[in-house]
């Protein structure tokens, strides 16, 4: 009874830690909230005590694991045999198989069975927590994949979100680990059933946290996407508050934004080609036109234009794709219908139809080629941003030394601030210290490096100590994430870089509390 009192307690300060740092609380959601945590805790209860339950999730995790296993027939052809050692992991395995995934999910796209996914998962878990189907979808990719991989799978969408659904794209990329990297924490030393179950728990946890953090229907969510200047700063942020409530209402305006949604609603009527108008496009649309109301800018994508939108794109109609991006301008006329003027968006259209792959090859190579670009972007920032960090560390070292502190590093200074977080969620003070200090190489460094330092030393502490320092690295949240966020995300929609930048610590605090609260959860339950 007192592990759960001790658990529940900390489950309490983390939400309210989570509010705290909330950029609205005014605007969070009980009902989202409270399910999500019923969710959490849950799946927290199936895969640590029920051995049917826990036995099916371990089923999908190593069936994933299948698949990114067969991505090293390529990586071996061209790097040739490679051994997970932790200086070549990330560079000779995670990147690679992020073109791997990439050109997986495209041919998934082409044939629409992410589509099919997004109805049956995302549907539902939209329904229930009343969170959008793309940020739903997202987060139960992210249960297999990792978060470079993950937004593939809501491409058309990302460009076009909230600031309030890209957040909870980019917390549930930070709370979450792929599968690619599951087994080497695994191979480490760190328990494989703990992995997993907190895998799982992480989703909900995620929606949970970005949800308190920056609430659905924020005000700074009030406005499409805004097209960038040659700065990169979009037109709302040039004119401060009164431009981004005066282009909030201005949807015709906003071109970029109305070309993602047409992108949208053709990818997934695609999935429905064989004649079902797609409920997934729908329901989008549905979503998109209560924003639209609560903002008093009138209806935004009405759903009857995208069921028009899919017949026109079918063989033999005339009809423009176009009507998809009807708005609330009174004459019907779309910001493309404008922009083509005397030529009668013919050029556009092309342009639109140019972008489909021919085939499933076509699909392949296309996915593949952007998963290039997209390794390539999440190495490099990778490196800027630990070197960075080996930087500052070598600055408090120096520091240091003028008190007789030369070996001080920035991961000792977060073990210790973080040893009564550690406390709270239910490891005993006497070990808390130590705890703290592998939670702080986590939130410094990365994950690998935690589990590097704790792994070897995990029987020197109580079975509840060893689950819940488990659960609470078990994710991406990190300062080396920022960059993988910046290189992945951002390659997919560069407009929203400077959206993701400005988000991007308070993300890391939204994984970090969604992996504490898994941990809460399990001390609870162990020990």
């Amino acid at each position: 009874m007192l592990d759960v009192l001790w658990g529940v307690g900390g489950m309490i300060a983390l939400l309210a830690i989570a509010v705290l740092f909330s950029v609205d609380r005014r605007r969070i959601r009980i009902r989202t909230v409270a399910l999500a945590l019923t969710i959490q805790v849950v799946f927290g209860v199936l895969v640590l005590y029920v051995p049917a339950g826990r036995a099916v999730l371990e089923a999908l995790t190593l069936a994933v694991q299948a698949v990114i296993n067969s991505s090293g027939a390529g990586i071996d052809f061209l790097f040739g045999p490679v051994l997970p050692e932790e200086g070549s992991v990330f560079a000779f395995l995670v990147l690679p198989v992020i073109v791997f995934f990439a050109a997986l999910t495209s041919v998934l796209y082409y044939l629409g069975a992410l589509q099919w996914v997004v109805k049956i998962i995302g549907g539902g878990l939209a329904k229930l927590l009343g969170t959008t189907t793309p940020e739903s979808m997202n987060a139960a990719a992210n249960i297999f994949v990792g978060q470079t991989e993950a937004p593939l799978v809501i491409k058309p969408y990302v460009a076009g979100m909230t600031r309030s659904e890209l957040f909870a794209v980019m917390c549930g990329g930070l709370a979450t680990v792929a599968g690619s990297v599951l087994v080497g924490y695994s191979l480490l030393g760190a328990p494989l059933e703990y992995l997993i179950a907190a895998s799982f728990m992480a989703a909900p946890a995620a929606l949970l946290m970005a949800k308190l953090l920056v609430p659905a229907g924020a005000l700074e969510d009030a406005r499409d996407a805004a097209p960038a200047d040659a700065s990169g700063r979009t037109s709302d942020d040039a004119a401060g508050p009164a431009g981004s409530a005066h282009h909030a209402g201005d949807s015709a305006a906003s071109a970029p934004a109305q070309k993602e949604r047409r992108g949208a609603s053709r990818w997934l009527a695609r999935g429905s080609r064989r004649g079902a108008t797609s409920y997934a496009a729908v329901e989008f649309a549905r979503r998109e036109d209560a924003q639209a109301a609560a903002r008093g800018d009138g209806a935004a994508t009405r759903p009857d234009d995208l069921v028009r939108s899919h017949d026109a794109a079918q063989p033999g109609d005339s009809a423009r794709p176009d009507d998809v991006a009807r708005s609330a301008d009174p004459a019907g006329v779309s910001a493309t219908d404008a922009a083509d003027g005397a030529t009668g968006g013919a050029r556009g259209d092309a342009t639109d139809e140019d972008t489909e792959p021919a085939n499933v090859i076509d699909a392949a190579a296309r996915g593949a080629s952007d998963g290039l670009s997209l390794a390539l972007n999440v190495g490099a920032m990778l490196i800027a941003f630990i070197s960075l960090i080996a930087l500052i560390n070598i600055v408090l070292g120096a520091v240091g030394g003028l008190f007789g502190l030369e070996a001080l590093t920035l991961e000792q200074l977060f073990g210790y601030v973080f040893a009564p977080v550690m406390f709270a969620v239910g490891v005993p003070w006497t070990e808390a210290i130590d705890a703290g200090s592998f939670l702080g190489q986590k939130l410094v460094l990365n994950e690998f490096v935690a589990f590097a330092d704790f792994a070897p030393q995990i029987e020197n502490y109580s079975a509840k100590t060893q689950a819940i320092v488990t659960f609470a690295l078990t994710g991406f949240a990190n300062f080396g994430s920022l960059a993988i966020l910046l290189g992945g995300l951002g390659g997919i929609a560069p407009s929203r870089r400077r959206d993701i930048a400005r988000l991007g610590l308070r993300a890391v605090l939204g994984g970090t509390l969604a992996n504490l609260m898994s941990a809460a959860i399990a001390g609870m339950l162990i020990g």
